[in-house]
């Protein structure tokens, strides 16, 4: 799990952001100011009605980012909205969307 520095509270806004669409979740980010990144993972009811499917699916996600965290550049805030699709993938499959959705957003060093 994420330590709380590195989460992304619900009162925060995105000023100034830009995105990503991809095939299993869509990427809103926007520079914070600070010396870190900060990070939340929405996961609708319309995804799923189970609380279970949707926390798993936040801790995958999770994981995905503590496993590149070293690698990516700083000072962003970045929100990750899920779609169905992504219930039935496994981790290595959302790890390389992941991956390639922060390339395309030039955020891996």
């Amino acid at each position: 799990m994420l330590k709380r520095i590195y989460r992304l509270g619900k009162p925060a806004r995105l000023v100034g952001d830009r995105g990503y669409g991809g095939q299993f979740f869509n990427v809103r980010l926007a520079r914070n100011g600070l010396l870190h990144n900060r990070y939340a993972f929405v996961v609708s009811k319309k995804v799923d009605k189970r609380a279970v499917i949707r926390n798993k699916l936040k801790r995958r996600l999770s994981a995905c980012i503590e496993k590149m965290f070293s690698k990516i550049k700083t000072g962003y805030d970045i929100v990750f909205f899920t779609k169905k699709a992504a219930v039935f993938q496994t981790v290595e499959n959302l790890y390389a969307e992941i991956e390639s959705a922060l390339k395309k957003e030039k955020l891996l060093g």
